[in-house]
């Protein structure tokens, strides 16, 4: 859906300035991408407004986004699934209940694999493995920031962020 959008821009785009323009696969792709996150955000941001909690569904998508740019993770299969289930998770997040207790462990778990495990070089992701102790230590102080703050719907869309840092077999 989301790829097919952006493949019709893309020509329409190509056909205004065929000669300025990259490719239509190159400009599709960059569209998809930028067509895929603002429709999660805008859809999130909108359904939370709905439902009385923009606030922490804003909190959720950005603390997963800065904690996704530093320690990378696994991708879903389409631009589709990745739309739904990232939408469904920043919606869903502000009502998961957790008391302080629960926050300081979801922090500790979520430092714990963000320490291990990232940042995860996948096959989109051009990272040199000499900033691989700098990306890594980005990752760290963010989960830290997260544990002085203390909020848990910051808390949960980090270890939700942590958890596609986790090897699966079978993925690709």
């Amino acid at each position: 859906m989301i790829e097919a959008l952006a493949i019709r821009i893309a020509h329409k785009i190509k056909h205004a300035n065929p000669i300025e323009t990259n490719s239509v696969e190159i400009m599709a792709y960059s569209l998809s991408i930028l067509i895929n996150t603002f429709a999660v955000i805008g859809t999130s941001l909108v359904i939370a407004f709905f439902l009385g909690t923009t606030w922490d569904t804003f909190l959720s998508i950005f603390s997963f986004a800065i904690l996704r740019m530093a320690s990378g993770g696994h991708h879903a299969r389409n631009l589709t699934i990745c739309f739904v289930v990232s939408t469904g998770l920043f919606v869903l997040i502000p009502f998961i209940p957790l008391d302080d207790n629960y926050v300081i462990f979801v922090n500790l778990f979520t430092l714990l694999l963000v320490a291990v495990l990232s940042p995860h070089n996948g096959e989109k992701n051009n990272i040199p493995k000499r900033l691989y102790p700098l990306f890594k230590s980005i990752s760290i102080v963010l989960v830290l920031s997260s544990l002085i703050y203390s909020n848990e719907s910051i808390a949960l869309s980090m270890l939700a962020q942590a958890l596609l840092l986790i090897p699966f077999r079978g993925r690709r």
